[in-house]
């Protein structure tokens, strides 16, 4: 039937389904439907593949599962668009600063700006308890929610910068209050008021890398819940508040920064304290593919280039071997053109090649066909002044 393989940045496959059924949903991208959508996307496609009666089993989570179905999207750019051949001189410059506008780099920034916002939100979160200041987060709502504590300490157990224990003072508990507006300008707002020996923070980005979204969820047990509009107070085991997001909107910040910004941010972050492991790959990542197409943007201009240059050249180079070679047949004096033309072209495309895989060593190779075809038509020209 349809099967479906998901793996990691080294190809190893981490989450492996087989189902009955798939369908493939084709759609035009809506860029006012996503306010993350970088410049150019609205020539993407959209993809939505939903598989139907499926078993499925994930790396490190035990035994398979069964579900009715599952959706999976994905977004397609367009080749004109991510093709860095489409694109003219003043594009190719233009994506020094701005490399997001290939559809396949922006994928990449996406996921390192969430991680650096993830990163932003826990600094932010400790800067305001040394200041002694409660911590702002807010709900799905826009309502706030603030709580109070004397130390933020990570959970070392956890993965780097991602679980935080807030602890209150000796003799005190840490609180938090969440207040609810009503749903007209005549309701009245109420406020809850959660009491508890610790709370915990988990500030999270997915684990879907191309669909990421900065939440954050704070738990605390054996808690006194009290309603101020009631004056209810009950004693609860457990009091989670999810679907958060911190009071400043680090995430719509980040996202909104180019992917060299990205970057500058992730190491200003980084000085700051050491990375953790996911953290790292993302940065690694949208590294990588801005090398990628910076490698293809000098190919493609240096390629460009060449070809003008030997055009030109070997213009001159026929003109001098028709010269020398006048009295031979006309096939003759096309091939003395021709195969140096031929050897000229080859190695532009072989050092174009060269350079998007290895980096500017290239530009030796691709250059060298048309310093040949000079040599070649210098020597040409002096074997046709000797007569």
């Amino acid at each position: 039937n349809v099967a479906a393989i998901e793996h990691d940045q080294t190809l190893r496959p981490v989450t492996e389904v087989t189902s009955e059924r798939a369908w493939i949903l084709l759609f035009p991208f809506d860029q006012t439907a996503d306010d993350t959508a970088g410049p150019g996307e609205a020539e993407s496609t959209r993809v939505v593949m939903r598989l139907e009666n499926l078993i499925g089993s994930r790396d490190g989570q035990g035994g398979g599962g069964a579900r009715k179905s599952i959706d999976v999207g994905w977004k397609v750019g367009s080749a004109f668009r991510d093709n860095v051949k489409f694109l003219s001189h003043r594009e190719l410059t233009e994506l020094a600063a701005h490399p997001e506008r290939i559809n396949w780099v922006d994928v990449w920034r996406k996921d390192a700006a969430v991680h650096v916002a993830q990163r932003q939100a826990s600094m932010d979160l400790r800067d305001a308890v040394t200041r002694r200041e409660p911590l702002l987060l807010r709900d799905d709502q826009g309502a706030p929610l603030t709580l109070s504590g004397a130390t933020l300490t990570a959970d070392t157990t956890q993965i780097p910068g991602r679980v935080w224990v807030l602890s209150p003072a000796a003799g005190e508990k840490v609180r938090m209050q969440l207040t609810r507006h009503g749903v007209d300008a005549k309701a009245t707002r109420s406020t809850l008021t959660v009491e508890g020996a610790q709370a915990r923070i988990f500030i999270d980005v997915g684990t879907d890398r191309f669909d990421r979204s900065l939440t954050v969820l704070v738990e605390m047990n054996d808690v006194t819940v009290t309603e101020d509009q009631s004056g209810q107070r009950s004693e609860r085991a457990t009091f989670t508040a999810s679907n958060l997001r911190p009071g400043r909107d680090v995430q719509t910040q980040m996202l909104a920064l180019s992917g060299p910004e990205v970057l500058e941010q992730s190491r200003t972050l980084a000085r700051r304290e050491p990375a953790s492991p996911t953290f790292a790959a993302a940065i690694a990542d949208l590294e990588k593919a801005i090398t990628k197409l910076s490698r293809e943007v000098t190919a493609k201009r240096h390629e460009r280039m060449a070809m003008a240059v030997s055009c030109f050249v070997l213009v001159i180079t026929g003109a001098v071997v028709a010269m020398r070679l006048s009295k031979r047949l006309p096939m003759t004096v096309y091939m003395f053109t021709f195969v140096p033309a031929v050897i000229c072209i080859v190695t532009i495309s072989g050092g174009q090649q060269m350079t998007v895989q290895t980096g500017t060593g290239g530009l030796y190779l691709l250059w060298s066909g048309v310093a040949g075809l000079l040599v070649y038509t210098f020597l040409q020209f002096r074997t046709l002044a000797r007569h």
